[in-house]
């Protein structure tokens, strides 16, 4: 790997402790703000990890995540040191991914607004599978970064594995990436390395599908397991649905944390279209795109899920501000605005009053992915808060398991 090593001094400069400082920084924040198992299935990861059972009863079951947890004498602890793990690492790569788009400054910027979006923190402090979409899509991108400027084949077996470990932590959000890397695969790879890149993701997913598949067809059918899933995307998707208020409640699980995280750089994310002709562009919206639009039109369960994309989106709207910028002051201050926010967002958020269905939404769509929904254990419903209900009724409520 010494090519690997010249690489990264050629374009990453030596002795840049920056991104490991902010590492430190993201983990002593999340073992200072980890809260007790509450927190949807959290319970229910350390359960299948304490029964050696290594599987939910919801698919996709996450065995990998909960045979991992299994190899700790305490899952509760091995679970946290896990995501304490994903959220240093993933601001750590995101730096060194974003050095190869745009300068330094913003790349530091943006590597300490990774670490602080409040969803993201959030994610780091509970018991689920969450926070390992904040380390393996920026790894995935990374690599082929890397490979892009220098076509070793070590590259992409690096960006197969992790696509493949990525996706099996979390089956719902990281099988998303799957166009990003075949696209990338068929127009910048040869024939041999796509191939081979391919075939390492294939026989890495089976090592944690097919313990999957097994466990459930034992325990319950694996047509238990395709009603599961045709249930779950259908029974809140406007493509089944219609304008209905679940679907709209649906939307605005999307569209409200978004917002809330991402509003002084939002219109630069969308903004970034324009410039599809970029290479690098186009692999960030591949990136963006199938995940969003699944959350958008078929399911959607809490702001986490959009771990998966965090980084991509950051990428688009770094990238964005360095072209267009006339002022790089301008950019900077962006940036360090949302850094701010999200800050001062995830530590001071109380939970608002009035009553108005507007403010409920940002209540349940966004507060409770705080500090003060950690510390009170607060997992509010829009129907528990607001007289009309725009979620599922108590008998139906929405399957967490996607």
């Amino acid at each position: 790997m010494g090519y690997y090593r010249i690489l990264m001094k050629r374009f990453l400069g030596r002795g840049d402790l920056f991104p490991w400082l902010i590492a430190l920084i993201v983990i002593v924040s999340r073992v200072l703000t980890t809260g007790p198992v509450y927190f949807v299935d959290g319970p229910e990861h350390v359960d299948a990890a304490l029964t050696r059972n290594f599987l939910m009863p919801a698919p996709p079951g996450y065995w990998l995540f909960n045979r991992v947890a299994g190899f700790f004498s305490n899952p509760e602890f091995g679970i946290s040191l896990m995501n304490w793990t994903f959220s240093a690492a993933g601001v750590v790569i995101f730096y060194y991914a974003a050095r190869l788009l745009v300068r330094k400054g913003m790349a530091r910027l943006g590597c300490g607004l990774y670490g602080t979006v409040f969803y993201c923190w959030f994610s780091g402090d509970i018991h689920s599978t969450y926070a390992s979409q904040l380390a393996f899509p920026i790894l995935v991108f990374f690599l082929l970064l890397l490979h892009e400027r220098q076509p070793r084949m070590g590259y992409l077996i690096g960006a197969a594995l992790a696509f493949a470990v990525g996706a099996g932590l979390r089956p719902s959000d990281g099988a998303f990436l799957g166009p990003m890397l075949i696209y990338y695969l068929y127009l910048h790879a040869s024939r041999r390395q796509a191939i081979v890149a391919c075939c390492v993701a294939a026989l890495a997913c089976l090592s944690w599908l097919l313990p999957t598949l097994l466990l459930y067809r034992s325990a319950h059918g694996l047509h238990f397991v395709s009603g599961y899933l045709a249930t779950t995307t259908t029974n809140v998707s406007p493509l089944t649905l219609g304008m209905t208020r679940r679907s709209l409640a649906n939307i605005a699980r999307v569209a409200v944390p978004l917002a809330m995280a991402f509003w002084p750089i939002g219109c630069h994310v969308l903004m970034s279209v324009r410039r599809l002709g970029d290479a690098r562009i186009r692999l960030l919206w591949l990136w963006v795109t199938p995940g969003v639009c699944f959350f958008l039109m078929i399911h959607m369960g809490d702001a986490p899920y959009l771990n998966f994309v965090t980084a991509a989106l950051l990428l688009l709207a770094m990238k964005e501000m360095e072209i267009a910028a006339t002022s790089p002051r301008w950019a900077y201050s962006l940036l360090a605005g949302c850094l701010t926010w999200n800050l001062l967002f995830f530590l001071g958020f109380k939970p608002l009053s009035g009553g108005a269905l507007a403010v409920d939404a940002v209540n349940v769509y966004a507060g409770k992915y705080t500090r003060y929904g950690i510390d009170y254990q607060w997992q509010p419903r829009l129907s528990d808060l607001h007289e009309v209900s725009l979620v599922l009724p108590a008998n139906r409520q929405c399957p967490r398991g996607l």
